[in-house]
């Protein structure tokens, strides 16, 4: 995507004339062509605390956060169609923390928001994000056909889950020193190293998913505050990449799988 310095100086005082005019707080009229914009610039502003909030860098007066929301409102003005949506202030942060140059973090969110699946996830669009989600049941069909069992009998699907971890390369459920490993592996081989990685979290998760019931299963598989303890016992660095090299994709999946990523016509209306 050919983003230039120039484009990122128009996007910045594009936000910056939104937010004089005090736009951000939604008080725009209904039909006005900025409330979409607006209500962007609104939802920056409640996400930057909640980003990585751990590390005390991205909200408040966090020596990061005007970087941080410069970026995220770059891009809405950027991509009005997708505008800001959760979770992605996760993405920019996890750029910001590798790249030192704020416009080259922007340019390579905006690179890395078109992605594979990344733009399908963050489009929202539910027709596209379940062909990815019946591939991946596919997968955990053959891989942990016990798990993808009981799943079914409870009626946990596949989005009910893999929809966040995935939206974010799960960088909001794995510590941040193992999920910039996942990153290294996912900008080497795309989505297929996402795919495996989450089953893996599964099979490190099965022996307390298989035995237990809806009220146990949601809250472990949406790292409830109440089994941070487990996660951090069950899947471990060295346990949760020992799991992922054991997990294959078939060719057909994979081929699958990169026929979607590159069918730049799925989007068109």
């Amino acid at each position: 995507v050919k983003v230039t310095p120039k484009m990122y100086r128009i996007t910045l005082n594009h936000a910056k004339q939104l937010h004089s005019q005090k736009l951000a707080d939604g008080s725009v009229e209904e039909g006005d062509g900025s409330k979409k914009e607006a209500l962007s610039l609104a939802l920056i502003d409640a996400d930057l605390a909640r980003t990585f909030p751990g590390l005390n860098l991205f909200g408040g007066e966090g020596p990061w956060s005007k970087p941080l929301r410069e970026c995220l409102e770059a891009f809405a003005m950027h991509r009005p169609d997708l505008g800001y949506v959760q979770g992605m202030s996760y993405m920019a942060a996890m750029l910001l923390l590798n790249i030192s140059d704020q416009y080259l973090t922007f340019q390579c969110l905006v690179n890395l928001m078109v992605k594979d699946h990344l733009f399908v996830f963050y489009l929202l669009d539910s027709s596209l994000i379940h062909q990815y989600l019946s591939l991946f049941d596919s997968a955990l069909e053959s891989s942990l056909n016990n798990v993808y069992v009981h799943f079914q009998n409870l009626n946990v699907n596949s989005d009910m889950y893999l929809f966040p971890w995935i939206q974010t390369v799960f960088l909001k459920y794995l510590p941040l020193k193992i999920a910039s490993r996942v990153w290294d592996n996912f900008l080497l081989d795309g989505v297929t190293y996402l795919f495996r990685t989450a089953i893996a979290i599964l099979s490190l998760l099965a022996p307390a998913l298989v035995d237990s019931e809806m009220d146990v299963v949601m809250p472990l598989l949406q790292k409830h505050h109440k089994v941070e303890k487990f996660w951090r016992t069950l899947v471990t660095e060295e346990r949760l990449f020992k799991a992922i090299e054991r997990i294959f994709l078939s060719t057909a999946l994979k081929k699958r799988l990169d026929q979607l990523n590159t069918d730049v016509y799925k989007f068109m209306d």
